[in-house]
């Protein structure tokens, strides 16, 4: 059985790198695909934002 794989050490960095290099695509790419792909990274970032940001605890009754 394989072992699970393990992030890397530098996540962040892996991920702000990925990050500008989509936005630097999304800048390069013509016409309707570049806004397109922008709209989609900025609803990306708007939905990552509301799920990891704290939550309230919930107390039962």
């Amino acid at each position: 059985m394989k072992e699970p794989r393990t992030p890397p050490d530098d996540t962040a960095a892996n991920t702000a790198t990925a990050a500008s290099q989509l936005d630097a695509k999304a800048a390069s790419l013509a016409h309707w695909r570049g806004k397109t792909l922008a709209s989609v990274r900025t609803l990306i970032r708007a939905a990552v934002a509301l799920n990891t940001s704290p939550t309230p605890k919930r107390t039962t009754t």
